[in-house]
């Protein structure tokens, strides 16, 4: 199941990307950015907190304030632990605590954008994400609030190159409040 939905989301960034590309030559105001990286769980009763996480963003530049340009956009996102440790962390029940989730995450942003088409830029954006954990994981959803910082360098060829920081905070998930941290590397095609 979820090797299915690795390729469909890969699928989806191959595609995105191309498509952002070849409008950005007529300044389209459409950015799209994946990034890969790991990232840190915390909050609630788990055991392996650590993995990976892969993000997608759809940006859209709307217009430009005195504080930078104003941009909105859609996140896709996976959280997914890469190794499981044989280790049993004890909980009061005498059982032992589970994996932090895998979790599939889609969301709004909001925020501005200090730069141009053609400098180094850093955005900050933020917003209401919802985050439904994978069935193998026992299921169960909860919005959360994410807020992230993404600095690129200045673009070649309509690509730049992209750090990502991202923090969301599921204030109830299964009656537990769950915080998750994400760093990833990757491209913005603008």
């Amino acid at each position: 199941m979820m090797q299915g939905f690795s390729v469909v989301c890969l699928a989806f960034v191959c595609g995105a990307m191309l498509a952002t590309g070849a409008t950005a030559q007529y300044h389209f105001p459409v950015s799209t950015e994946a990034s890969f990286g790991f990232r840190v769980g915390h909050g609630g009763t788990y055991a392996t907190r650590s993995g990976a996480a892969i993000d997608v963003v759809l940006g859209y530049r709307l217009r430009d304030t005195p504080a930078g340009t104003l941009i909105a956009g859609f996140n896709l996102g996976v959280q997914s632990p890469v190794v499981v440790q044989d280790i049993c962390l004890v909980i009061p029940d005498g059982g032992c605590a589970p994996v932090f989730p895998v979790f599939l995450s889609g969301g709004a942003l909001l925020g501005v954008q200090r730069g141009s088409a053609r400098t180094a830029s850093a955005r900050i954006l933020a917003g209401p994400t919802y985050y439904q954990a994978h069935a193998s994981d026992g299921g169960g959803g909860a919005l959360g609030l994410q807020g992230r910082v993404d600095v690129s360098t200045p673009p070649w060829m309509h690509t730049a190159v992209l750090a990502s920081l991202r923090h969301s905070v599921l204030p109830d998930f299964r009656g537990e409040t769950l915080g998750i941290t994400s760093f990833g590397l990757g491209l913005r095609i603008q």
